[in-house]
């Protein structure tokens, strides 16, 4: 790691940064983090940049493209040397702790889509919205400059993230044979950003993900947002689903939200990969407890230390750290991976199959689904050697040693993960894709017979946390329903 915080532009010419069109379309790549630890986050994301770097939109930028001018993101960088063709040293403040790095009065402002952002401990995509809708040097509060314009700028810094461990399944992304996707092993990872018709000109509505490793298809796992979802990809449902857990001020939505995005490639953005550590805050975001008392909703992060990813220490005990990113395609839906879950059905939708049956991956038997493409026959013909191309975890596991948290997906036809769920609670068929561990009936009512508090209560629905066993009271008397305590969560 000879550059802490390399960028790397996609270049089409000398002179000119190869744009990328991605409404619906999908972008995959293989990826290698398993040579970077806490504190390093390798990234590969899409930015509004200019085509020509600026240019042509700025007599004193004589460089261009060819050397790299014309960076933009959704952080509004202050720490930028150039832009829009002058030099950023009015108001210059030399960084404390880089050499190389400090402020200055003008930051630069675009919509940026992080496809990838991750080490080998977390991992997370993330779209960021502007009110602007092209490369804007900014100044004051339009940057958004922390602690107190955050949220005032122009741009959404937050971004409406998906990261599934801080959402709570802390098993599915990490390092080691444990964890759904293995970190310590290179990974393709694809991206589908699917628009309300099916077409280049729709509204973008959605981005989906999914992972292959080792030949496997492995699904992005379907997760109850607060009381909403379930969700595996990032809409507007799910943004203010997150926004209305989470309590952390992000703006996407009001910053344009998917239509700033289906803008910004409607116009063209450019892709950046690159390899950084983090001197604002040791990026604890990404891996760690951020803010670090953890008691924030939606603050774990990752497993790594609140005293991990000091950029003095990670530059000097991992100078070797590098990431991988290879065999980089993208195309229409469908076009760029061999396997993986089928392309969105053009609008106006199909007529129902005239035999609706489909294979159940994890049992590989064939179900009557309205989902279904097959006849019965068709089906049992191919589920077998179709079961057998899915990753499918079943490791056995009791209901004391079961990984999987309360309201989280069990089970489902296309489900990755440990079919159980934790004592006391049970597994309920939400769909045919999607089950859910719930508290049970008795666990429920013994919960009920404690008169629980308000507070209470919301532990209970949000984490099934009760004040006993999760087998439940021993004994307590019986009364007729009519009879028995009210639960009130207002």
């Amino acid at each position: 790691m000879t550059d802490p915080t390399a960028d790397r532009f996609d270049a089409q010419t000398d002179d000119k940064y190869q744009m990328f069109h991605l409404k619906n379309q999908e972008f995959t790549f293989d990826v290698d983090v398993s040579n970077l630890p806490c504190g390093l986050n390798g990234a590969l994301y899409f930015v509004q940049m200019d085509e020509d770097g600026g240019l042509s939109k700025y007599e004193t930028n004589t460089a261009g493209a060819e050397y790299g001018t014309g960076y933009c993101d959704a952080q509004c960088p202050h720490d930028l040397k150039y832009i829009d063709g002058v030099t950023n040293t009015v108001d210059w403040v030399p960084s404390a702790t880089d050499a190389n790095s400090g402020t200055g009065k003008y930051g630069t402002c675009c919509v940026e889509m992080d496809i990838w952002e991750a080490n080998s401990i977390s991992t997370a995509f993330t779209p960021h919205a502007c009110s602007v809708k092209k490369q804007t040097k900014c100044e004051g509060v339009d940057c958004g400059d922390n602690p107190d314009h955050r949220f005032d700028g122009v741009c959404d810094k937050n971004g409406c993230d998906f990261q599934t461990y801080r959402l709570g399944n802390e098993t599915f992304f990490g390092p080691g044979a444990s964890f759904t996707l293995d970190a310590t092993k290179p990974m393709t990872v694809t991206t589908r950003f699917v628009t309300d018709d099916n077409t280049a000109d729709g509204k973008l509505v959605e981005i989906q993900r999914f992972y292959t490793q080792n030949g496997k298809v492995i699904n992005t796992p379907s997760m109850m947002v607060g009381n909403k979802g379930p969700f595996n990809s990032v809409s507007k449902d799910y943004c203010e689903a997150e926004v209305g857990l989470f309590q952390d001020k992000t703006n996407f939505i009001e910053k344009g939200g998917m239509d700033s995005m289906g803008d910004a490639f409607d116009k063209g953005m450019v892709l950046v990969m690159s390899l950084w550590d983090d001197h604002s805050v040791d990026m604890l975001w990404l891996d760690a407890t951020y803010p670090t008392d953890g008691k924030a909703k939606g603050s774990k992060r990752g497993s790594c230390s609140i005293t991990s990813g000091d950029p003095t220490q990670v530059e000097s005990q991992s100078a070797d750290s590098y990431v991988k990113y290879m065999n980089i395609k993208f195309g229409d839906i469908g076009s760029t991976t061999k396997s993986g879950p089928s392309p969105p059905t053009p609008t106006p939708p199909s007529p129902p199959p005239a035999h609706p049956y489909r294979c159940h991956a994890r049992k590989g038997q064939c179900v009557a689904s309205p989902l279904g493409n097959k006849s019965k026959k068709d089906c049992e013909a191919s589920c077998k050697k179709s079961a057998a191309a899915v990753e499918v975890v079943e490791e056995e596991h009791t209901a004391k040693t079961c990984p999987t948290k309360p309201w989280m997906q069990c089970d489902g036809a296309s489900f990755v993960g440990a079919s159980c769920c934790p004592m006391g609670l049970e597994c309920v068929e939400r769909t045919a894709e999607f089950h859910q561990c719930v508290p049970s009936a008795a666990l429920t009512e013994s919960f009920v017979h404690t008169q629980p508090t308000k507070k209470m209560v919301e532990n209970f629905l949000r984490d099934g946390t009760t004040l006993f066993p999760a087998s439940g009271l021993a004994s307590y008397p019986k009364t007729d329903a009519a009879a028995a305590p009210k639960v009130v969560a207002a």
